[in-house]
């Protein structure tokens, strides 16, 4: 389902396409819809990966880890910590399936310390 280019052209985006990760840059986004973020310390640690799906907008759930109702205490502390220098990136898809396959990938490509995987376990802990 999910090809090669497709992934080096997400990969690419969410890594090199980084904005500041606050509430004012996340409302300001043009586009909104289905698709996969990433968000990361500036130091170039992924430390999350994320998806948006049929219930869901990118912009909804970007700000949902920025507020206090983020139910992963350890992201929601790091984000805080982390805040001046946090960044996100977004990859828009076409369908929530895309969504779905692209942050699977994605989580085994940049492995971070607060996704858990489609098992249920820990993600590896980032590098």
């Amino acid at each position: 389902m999910l090809d090669n280019p497709s992934f080096s052209l997400a990969c690419h985006r969410l890594d090199r396409e980084r904005q500041p990760y606050n509430a004012a840059t996340v409302r300001a986004m043009p586009a909104d819809g289905c698709g996969v973020y990433a968000i990361w310390c500036a130091a170039n640690d992924c430390l999350y990966i994320g998806k948006s799906d049929k219930g869901n907008s990118v912009k909804a759930r970007l700000l949902y880890h920025l507020s206090p109702q983020e139910k992963n205490r350890a992201l929601r502390r790091d984000l805080y910590l982390y805040r001046d220098i946090v960044e996100f990136a977004l990859c828009l898809t076409a369908t929530p399936e895309w969504a779905n396959a692209l942050e699977t990938r994605l989580i085994e490509h940049f492995p971070t310390p607060h996704n858990r995987n489609k098992l249920g376990r820990r993600a590896p802990p980032a590098r």
